[in-house]
């Protein structure tokens, strides 16, 4: 990175329009998203603003992050910045999860805002509804109800070297990528866009409705609903090719507020004047734009989405340690590399993206993970069936008609007393039976975590004993082959 500061010691300019408290807020006492300083290594950032009128020409590539835009102007803006032949890398959610797992930030959960733009151009990002992928699941413990459960949470996913395009140069050098509640990127039919998948999930995937995860999710309960569509999903593709203006008629007129129109009449001579000459500067802009108007992009656009923005948060790709005194990030995935090598090769340099993708701390045995997801759907559909039979039998129980004598003792007939015993048996039987489903389950997976340990941990020094042994032998031979 030195090398290549003083080499090119012009840093490029990223243009930042995102509703997330990315940057540091003094008013608000937010302090900036460690993904910032990992940017800024490399680029200038410059903000701009989601009412913006304009995008200044000394902005490389526009990051584009859980946008909440209603101004027709700043759309405009966008559009005119790529018409102009320029790039963007683009973060849409269907549910922004960081505002409920964090209560520092502001209230931004909720579908991003870029719909006029992307529905012009034939590009379609999931609204209400994310993927979830049992291969790539991460495992979790929550609470639900009154008991702690643990279950493969389908919307957070942690996508591995298999997900990534290894073709591709943004993450050819990757290792994971995790995700939560992202949502699916395709065409219409008819885009004029060609698109390249970045990071794919499995045929073991299923579009679910984001009301599921909203307020308190219980995994279980998804885990039950799911049912796989065998079919692939786009969670992060480039977009490539020639667009069209969505404002093919310039730029759009600007809404006048009705607060200004009815203080119009209440206003001094000198706030006239003054209006006057702001009008007349507005129309000087105006004019401008116009004059600078593109019906259609110079070239061929670049555009890299990612649909999800959670990914930006800290807590999904890098742990906090204190090292001597000094608190540290650790990357558990390769996030803040997907972003920055996505900023570099739109802003046209690839050459550090070898160098950011480094090693993580954490390595999945995804082997392990597979054995256990394949013995946990071999033994759901009995544990759910005897638990549904376990609670038929308690309900029956507690629905059992008794009589109380004259002390309040309850008197049961000879009748009521076998159906009750049968009952009470049953209900040991099915505990003894669930137990051993759930036994038999963890069996399965500590035995092959048995085995991968002892692999693991045996493998090389029982190679370097054999090594060792054979040495020995060699030059005991070679010594009596010499006293000969």
């Amino acid at each position: 990175r030195m090398i290549f500061s003083l080499s090119k010691p012009k840093k490029k300019t990223v243009g930042l329009i995102t509703s997330l408290p990315i940057e540091a807020d003094m008013l608000r006492q937010y302090k900036p998203w460690p993904l910032l300083s990992q940017i800024q290594q490399f680029f200038a950032i410059k903000s701009v603003q989601t009412d913006a009128k304009v995008i200044d020409d000394d902005i490389d590539v526009l990051l584009i992050a859980h946008p909440k835009i209603i101004e027709d102007q700043t759309f405009y803006a966008i559009d005119q910045f790529l018409m102009r032949g320029g790039n963007a890398v683009v973060f849409l959610d269907p549910h922004n999860e960081s505002a409920r797992i964090s209560p520092r930030l502001p209230p931004g959960a909720g579908t991003s805002e870029l719909k006029k733009l992307f529905d012009a151009w034939g590009i379609m990002v999931s609204e209400d509804k994310f993927i979830g992928d049992r291969t790539v699941a991460l495992r979790v413990s929550a609470p639900v109800g009154d008991r702690q459960v643990v279950a493969d949470y389908l919307s957070w996913l942690v996508f591995g070297a298999p997900n990534l395009n290894q073709k591709d140069v943004v993450t050819s050098q990757l290792n994971s990528v995790a995700v939560a509640s992202a949502g699916a990127i395709s065409l219409k039919k008819g885009s004029s866009l060609k698109i390249t998948p970045l990071i794919q999930t499995s045929k073991q995937s299923q579009r679910i409705s984001t009301k599921k995860v909203q307020g308190e999710p219980d995994p279980l309960a998804i885990i039950r609903e799911f049912k796989p569509e065998n079919k692939v999903f786009t969670i992060a593709a480039r977009l490539q090719g020639k667009l069209k203006s969505v404002f093919p008629k310039g730029p759009p007129p600007e809404k006048k507020k009705k607060e200004d129109e009815k203080a119009e009449a209440d206003k001094t001579d000198v706030e006239k004047k003054r209006d006057k000459e702001e009008a007349e500067k507005k129309a000087k802009e105006r004019a401008k734009l116009v004059k600078a108007h593109r019906k259609e992009s110079k070239g061929e656009v670049n555009l890299i989405v990612m649909a999800d923005t959670d990914m930006l948060s800290t807590q999904f790709w890098a742990q906090e340690q204190n090292f001597f005194g000094q608190k540290m990030l650790i990357p558990i995935a390769n996030n803040a590399d997907f972003m920055v090598n996505a900023l570099d090769n739109l802003s046209g340099s690839n050459a550090l993206i070898g160098l950011r993708s480094r090693g993580l701390s954490i390595r999945p045995f995804q082997k392990l993970i597979d054995i256990r997801n394949v013995a946990e759907d071999r033994y759901r559909k009995t544990e759910e069936g005897l638990s549904k039979k376990l609670k038929d039998l308690q309900d029956k129980m507690r629905e059992f008609k008794v009589k109380k004598g004259p002390d309040s003792k309850v008197v049961l007939t000879a009748a009521q007393k076998k159906t009750f015993e049968a009952f009470r048996r049953d209900m040991v039987v099915t505990r003894g039976q669930l137990r051993d489903v759930q036994l038999a389950l963890r069996k399965d997976i500590e035995r092959m975590d048995s085995w991968l340990k002892a692999i693991n941990i045996w493998t090389v020094p029982v190679l370097v004993a054999i090594l060792a042994i054979v040495l020995a032998l060699l030059r005991r031979r070679r010594y009596r082959v010499r006293t000969v």
